[in-house]
């Protein structure tokens, strides 16, 4: 197969897998510092924690509206 000779390829699968660590990585630290912050008694944390689950609750209030 030519496409392994080619140095396009290599370079694009070079930035695709670069792409998707760094993407996995900072999903990771971004899901947990908000874990943290819904999880510590810091002054606000309420607040995270009501930002956190309010969209879990209206589709959950949404749903059964819907079927009436």
């Amino acid at each position: 197969l030519s496409l392994f000779k080619d140095t396009s390829f290599w370079i694009s699968l070079g930035r695709t897998i670069l792409y998707a660590v760094i993407a996995v990585i900072l999903a990771n630290v971004v899901a947990f510092a908000l874990a943290y912050l819904v999880t510590s008694k810091i002054k606000g944390s309420n607040f995270f924690r009501a930002a956190f689950f309010t969209p879990n609750l209206i589709g959950g209030i949404q749903e059964p509206a819907e079927q009436m």
